[in-house]
């Protein structure tokens, strides 16, 4: 009877129905997240505040995501992705990828401003740094578009 249990067990089982709401966790899941984390701030944001702005339990996000970190990586991961859709026309891969480097250094400058006037201690170094780099990456991506015969 061991054995019999063991192998039942040990079968594979596939539900479409079932992958489609894992699936639909999950995106309500990183909805959350990115509700909060624009909301709150990454380090203001709680799992279990994520839990319950996604209807789910605590677990169940630990089970989807390792940590806190994991998920916001995934994000950011996902948002990259839109960075082809504004890329010049005509633009090589390299110069498109540059491109979405500026537009994150951009954004890093802007949320770090908004964590110096919300009180935060933020050094003018870091904003100067983000925004030399914002201006580097263009050119580089203008440079590879020359480079490619593109611009």
């Amino acid at each position: 009877m061991t054995g019999e249990s063991e192998a039942q067990s040990s079968r594979s089982y596939h539900s479409p129905r079932r992958v489609a709401a894992a699936r639909a966790t999950r995106a309500r899941i990183r909805e959350a997240a990115r509700e909060r984390f624009l909301a709150d701030g990454f380090a203001g944001t709680s799992v279990r505040s994520i839990a319950a702005a996604a209807g789910v339990a605590e677990k169940t996000v630990y089970l989807q995501f390792p940590t806190k970190l994991d998920l916001l990586i995934k994000e950011i991961e996902s948002r990259q992705v839109s960075f082809k859709h504004w890329a010049t026309p005509g633009a090589t891969k390299g110069s498109a990828t540059l491109d979405g480097m500026r537009v994150a250094c951009r954004r890093a400058e802007r949320a770090t401003c908004a964590m110096r006037e919300a009180g935060f201690p933020v050094s003018d170094a870091i904003v100067h740094y983000l925004n030399r780099l914002s201006d580097l990456a263009w050119l580089y991506a203008r440079f590879v578009e020359t480079k490619a015969g593109v611009a």
